[in-house]
């Protein structure tokens, strides 16, 4: 126990209460907001387990909604099955390979910081009121921050420098202050500037999303343009190049005929660089990265983990070494596995990291399908979420997903997977009757009704 902890147990607590009332999906808005805005390293230990605020907070919802459901009935997706299942392997294969207890703990934790977060959001957001309500709690996540991320770069100071020390994980502050662009690189209320980035681009990507439920631009445009600016105070380029994905992909909404043609053409491009460059397609990323050196090492890592596939395939490395990677890297003593996708494979192996790549797809499918409902708010909402995970996604070849952006990853996961809010908020269109064909009849001349009849009627 720290100075800290009993200040985290008192907003734990009242964040629990908060989860007790109003929308469900205003839970999940409070839980992501206050992984940002109050940090989420700091922990208050629960007998083995460290726990933070946003974790006792999901617990609390998600009790909620399996107690009193609402909305239309929960179905099990394939996406449960790949996100339960994929961190039961990982655990799995931590045994297997014989890892630490250290290992063995964290993966154990892991739990609360993914599969416990997107069940939260599967069973909470069930209704439009719902979506709604995820906004305001975010907005003012985005204002917060934008504004404390813009200050640090520029002066060098905040007040989250005061907390670092309370941190479980002191390890993460070890570094020394970076500067780029002659700013500093600001790291927010998380324990890297990279992570602040990435929760921040993800933040834009939901607000984005949620924007049409709100009922005019000061509900969601202030949000949206204060995160922008506390994603570009990290002065990181997967964040960067995760929030240019995201403008991009977003404005296909406006030209829903031109997705497939872009895709094709991208595709054909990353071909035709694979065979016409000496470099790989994927080593044009260093041209865009702020640091070639570091985009450098991002590229050549994911070849060597490649290279090296015999020694993860079945089960993983557990915590064997991988110290000889960085020989094969550029000749140095360690390597620093910078990569999210690699993270999964050195620790399920083929099958840990299929899990996880299927339930993207099976995401980002349900995403889009909310999004071809074709009526507002859905179509955008859908669209947005589909467009921001796939940029996330990306540029998780740049980074490891810890801290904030590892909860709302998964958050956003369980909010794409609910196809209920749009059977229940969208009226199934009109139809229209059928006409039956005026028959002739086979025999006989028409019957003229009597002066009698026609009086009657």
């Amino acid at each position: 126990m720290n100075a800290m902890t009993p200040v985290t147990g008192v907003i734990a607590l009242l964040l629990c209460i908060a989860m007790m009332f109003g929308p469900m999906g205003r839970g999940i808005g409070l839980i992501i907001a206050s992984a940002l805005i109050w940090p989420e390293y700091l922990r208050v230990p629960v007998g083995p387990a460290q726990m933070s605020a946003p974790r006792i907070a999901a617990m609390a919802l998600l009790i909620r909604a399996a107690a009193t459901p609402h909305g239309p009935p929960f179905r099990w997706r394939g996406v449960d099955s790949c996100v339960f299942f994929g961190w039961a392997w990982i655990l799995t294969a931590a045994f297997i390979t014989k890892a630490d207890q250290v290992q063995i703990t964290f993966l154990i934790g892991s739990f609360f910081d993914t599969v416990l977060m997107y069940f939260a959001a599967r069973f909470a957001v069930r209704t439009a009121a719902d979506f709604k309500a995820m906004l305001p709690p975010l907005v003012a996540a985005g204002i917060w921050m934008g504004f404390f991320g813009a200050a640090e770069a520029m002066t060098t100071r905040s007040p989250y420098q005061i907390l670092e020390r309370y941190g479980s994980w002191e390890a993460w502050f070890i570094k020394p202050p970076d500067f780029r662009l002659g700013m500093l690189r600001a790291q927010g209320s998380t324990g890297h500037a990279i992570y602040f980035g990435m929760a921040m681009t993800a933040l834009v990507g939901m607000i984005f999303a949620l924007r049409k439920f709100a009922g005019t631009w000061l509900g969601w445009l202030p949000g949206l343009g204060m995160a922008i600016l506390g994603a570009f105070s990290s002065l990181s380029s997967g964040p960067y190049i995760a929030l240019m994905l995201t403008f991009i992909l977003n404005s296909f909404h406006f030209m829903r005929s031109l997705v497939k043609p872009a895709a094709i053409a991208a595709a054909v491009v990353a071909i035709f660089a694979e065979f016409a460059s000496n470099r790989h397609f994927w080593d044009l990323i260093d041209y865009l990265a702020l640091n070639k050196g570091t985009g450098w090492y991002r590229s050549r890592l994911l070849e060597v983990a490649a290279a090296n596939w015999h020694e993860w395939w079945l089960a993983g490395t557990g915590t064997r070494p991988l110290d000889h990677w960085g020989q094969q890297l550029d000749g140095r003593n360690h390597v620093d596995l910078v990569n999210n996708y690699v993270i999964i494979a050195v620790r399920g192996g083929f099958l840990g990291l299929g899990l996880y790549l299927v339930a993207k797809f099976l995401a980002i499918r349900d995403a889009i399908r909310m999004g071809s409902v074709g009526r507002e708010p859905w179509s955008s909402c859908g669209f947005a979420l589909a467009a921001c995970f796939l940029a996330i996604s990306t540029a998780e070849m740049s980074v490891g997903l810890f801290g904030p952006v590892l909860l709302m990853s998964y958050m956003l996961m369980g909010v794409m997977v609910q196809d209920a809010p749009v059977r229940q908020g969208v009226p199934a269109p009109a139809r229209t009757p059928k006409r039956r064909p005026q028959s002739t009849p086979a025999r006989g001349p028409a019957i003229e009704p009597s002066p009698a009849t026609r009086q009657n009627a």
